[in-house]
């Protein structure tokens, strides 16, 4: 399997964008519009079902990646920073990615990625996805590619994108 040091290994982008989503004000208006549902006017019923029922169709918000399509971003997407890549922060994340996978845990759940990084080339092309869920400890690829990490990516990860102003939730796991 591909290790993130791999996949950062052949990596060559100017910029990088870092996302949080399915958190945050829009994917609460998400869950405010299903509870809609149940206290909505009669008349207003039909409307909301089906504004829901085309969100799900094209959509399956709760294991969604940042991008299902080139370019598409996730509705609940929200840009947190860009740095370019000389930023010493980028450095760090480099760093990080490119430690040996030797301590890997396997937890037996359904990733959810609420974290994405984004590397872009100088002409603002997307060269890059990473989709992280911190519950799991599992990152994918734009591509789907699962890419297997150290314990310490994921926990200095975790530290990272904290540090960088994502809404990180604290987990349950160890």
């Amino acid at each position: 399997m591909k290790t993130t040091a791999d996949y950062i290994a052949t990596l060559s982008f100017a910029y990088l964008t870092t996302y949080s989503l399915l958190r945050g004000p829009k994917w609460e208006r998400l869950q405010q519009a299903r509870k809609c549902l149940l206290t909505c006017a009669a008349p207003d019923l039909p409307a909301l079902r089906a504004y829901l029922n085309r969100l799900r169709s094209t959509n399956d918000l709760a294991t969604s990646t940042l991008m299902e399509v080139p370019g598409a971003y996730n509705l609940t997407a929200t840009p947190i920073v860009s740095l370019p890549s000389s930023d010493s922060r980028v450095q760090a994340l480099l760093e990080l990615l490119s430690l040996p996978a030797i301590k890997m845990f396997d937890w037996m759940c359904v990733p959810v990625y609420r974290d994405g990084i984004v590397f872009h080339s100088a002409a603002d092309e997307v060269v890059g996805v990473l989709n992280i869920c911190l519950g799991c400890d599992t990152i994918v690829t734009q591509e789907g590619e699962e890419l297997t990490a150290d314990a310490a990516t994921y926990a200095g990860l975790r530290h990272w994108l904290t540090s960088l102003g994502h809404p990180i939730e604290s987990t349950m796991l160890p």
